[in-house]
């Protein structure tokens, strides 16, 4: 026998690996699904950030670590731009929850 404790923390290992694969999943589809929904929003409105499908997953996940600018809806029209801002806010919300589900007290 190795350590009475190796069997333990291998087993929470492999839940805790499961579990982290579950959750980059999801965040993918959901981050995919919504990067490939604001591209074919905006890539007609010279949007910075969502000019092509690689630009637009990349505006995506930086707004998934936080790091994300509202400013750059300002050259849409009144009505582009809530219905735009409504749709990021609720991305960045279903983002926030993901991430605060993966954390264990």
């Amino acid at each position: 026998m190795i350590h009475p404790t190796l069997g333990p923390l291998l087993r929470t290992t492999v839940v805790m690996a499961r579990d982290l694969r579950n959750f980059a999943i999801i965040s993918c589809l959901v981050m995919i699904g919504f990067g490939v929904a604001f591209y074919f929003l905006l890539s007609d409105h010279n949007v910075v950030g969502f000019q092509t499908l690689s630009d637009s997953l990349l505006t995506m996940f930086r707004g998934f670590l936080g790091d994300f600018d509202y400013f750059i809806f300002q050259k849409l029209d009144r009505s582009m731009r809530s219905f735009v801002e409504i749709m990021f806010s609720v991305y960045l919300t279903i983002s926030a929850i993901g991430d605060s589900s993966c954390i264990s007290v």
